[in-house]
């Protein structure tokens, strides 16, 4: 449930806004703020708190980088703020997106830095820089940090369809990728609007 109390200022009441599948019965109270700093910047600001993690173990034991759900069983009060700061300056939009985040003392972090310009009347290129630490092996099962850099074309055939191709490098402080601590990743996609 969402309450929008002034233009820009929300407060939100939900369950489960961590896992695909809400494993517990608790709930999770939230305040949203958003607005301009400037004629070419804005800003949203995101704080959540409430009873998070799982009751019963991820899936195989672990949890998915980016993190779907907690590895570590139980739920745990949780903290997180998120910040976002954007801008479209000349050709590139500009966006820096930070989360910090506390459960039961257990902390992790991630930033992630994305620029975008249009290259054609059709075509965009956004490249995109992360971080995540999870210091206490709270969300990945393990003490460890990844990073990635992610370069993105994608080209608009009409209104509603686009194409386009990715490409991700990961890194990992661990051996996290099938024993290696490096991954490549070649994509494609479509993305139909209707």
């Amino acid at each position: 449930m969402r309450v929008t109390l002034a233009n820009g200022l929300a407060l939100y009441l939900v369950q489960g806004w961590n896992e695909v599948e809400d494993s517990n019965s608790g709930k999770t109270v939230g305040a949203s703020f958003s607005g301009k700093l400037s004629d070419s910047w804005n800003a949203t600001l995101n704080v959540v708190y409430g009873d998070e993690g799982r009751q019963t173990p991820a899936p195989n034991n672990s949890a998915s980088f980016g993190g779907i759900g907690f590895a570590k069983p139980g739920t745990m009060k949780t903290t997180m703020v998120n910040l976002n700061l954007s801008s479209s300056k000349g050709k590139w939009l500009w966006a820096l997106d930070g989360n910090w985040a506390t459960a039961d003392g257990n902390k992790w972090y991630g930033l992630a830095g994305y620029a975008t310009t249009q290259l054609s009347p059709t075509g965009t290129l956004t490249l995109r820089l992360e971080g995540f630490r999870d210091a206490d092996g709270v969300r990945t099962g393990m003490a460890q940090s990844f990073n990635s850099f992610t370069a993105t074309y994608g080209s608009k055939l009409d209104e509603k369809t686009t194409l386009g191709l990715e490409f991700r490098h990961d890194m990992c402080s661990t051996p996290f990728f099938d024993g290696r601590k490096n991954q490549d990743t070649l994509g494609a996609f479509v993305i139909v609007r209707f």
